[in-house]
């Protein structure tokens, strides 16, 4: 444009040709000039980014790998630490088992013997010291229960059986520990035809329910048990007349090693693992378990069974 501009400046005053033309194109050969130096130099910083880039990219896959590599090995060395605890549990526990019983036996026999031999002082601390023990045998249980899940290898022996009969059953043997507390347990046979699961789990579903809500009912308190049937499914439920469970903590049932941290629940002996046991026990045989509760009122645990 420039060039344009002397060669029509040129002609309008009519100089000679050698003073536009010449001008002229020196001025455009030096802005073709320019441009071609300024191209290049973009061309070159372009193919320098481009090149940064590939490498970039080169960079960022070869380090992903590797962060994949890290990340597989970490996962692969965090279960074989797993594995390794699960193992030292089970074994810990299992190897507890004989000896705390074998003290349990020896115990009941020195406090049924030392009625009337031993002064009540003495026969006090053995009840305590079997009190003690009987919690002791309760956490190796939990403890041989949650390796036994976590490995895979908690064993189900379903066979068709009376399920009310298994609940009245279950009802007597704690019997004790209702009375211990002046909870009034009730329950409405409904003539429930029989099904198909494991006698054993179903029973040790049930004890730690109403363990649960005997542990934390008010004195003088009443648990219902009752049964509905609804499709292919038997519902049990367990309510009781409790101190309940803050909505905001509902979220902590059935986890491992949970417990609510409450002035009420304070003084309530427990590991935490009663609720996560009983819901893996319910999903193996077939069914789901949930909960509701109000605070100060009383909660209500319901449990499914496929008939």
């Amino acid at each position: 444009m420039y060039s344009l501009g002397i060669v029509s400046t040129g002609y309008m005053f009519c100089w000679p040709w050698y003073y536009t033309v010449i001008p002229a194109f020196l001025t455009f050969w030096i802005a073709i000039s320019y441009i071609y130096v300024t191209m290049s130099k973009w061309q070159k910083e372009a193919e320098e980014l481009q090149h940064f880039y590939q490498n970039l990219e080169i960079l960022v896959k070869q380090r992903t790998k590797e962060l994949e590599e890290a990340h597989k090995k970490e996962i692969s060395h965090e279960k074989e630490i797993q594995k390794l605890k699960d193992q030292f549990v089970f074994i810990a526990a299992h190897e507890l088992r004989t000896p705390v019983t074998a003290i349990s036996w020896g115990l009941e026999n020195a406090i049924e013997s030392g009625k009337e031999t031993l002064d009540k002082t003495t026969l006090e601390t053995l009840q305590n010291v079997q009190k003690s023990n009987s919690r002791l045998i309760d956490l190796i249980d939990d403890l041989l229960n949650v390796a036994r899940i976590d490995a895979g290898t908690i064993k189900i022996e379903k066979k068709e059986i009376d399920i009310e009969s298994i609940i009245e059953e279950t009802i007597k043997e704690m019997n004790s520990l209702f009375k211990s507390k002046n909870v009034k347990v009730s329950f409405d046979k409904k003539g429930i035809d029989k099904i198909n699961t494991d006698p054993n789990r179903l029973k040790q579903v049930l004890i730690n329910l109403l363990t649960n809500a005997t542990k934390y009912n008010k004195e003088n308190g009443s648990i219902d048990i009752t049964i509905s049937k609804e499709d292919d499914y038997y519902q049990i439920s367990v309510k009781d007349t409790g101190i309940g469970i803050k909505e905001e903590d509902m979220d902590k049932l059935f986890k491992k090693f949970s417990r609510i941290q409450d002035k009420k629940t304070q003084d309530v002996e427990g590991t935490g693992l009663g609720l996560f046991v009983t819901k893996e026990i319910v999903s193996k045989l077939g069914g789901k378990i949930d909960a509701e509760s109000k605070y100060n009122e009383g909660s209500t645990f319901r449990f499914t069974l496929p008939i």
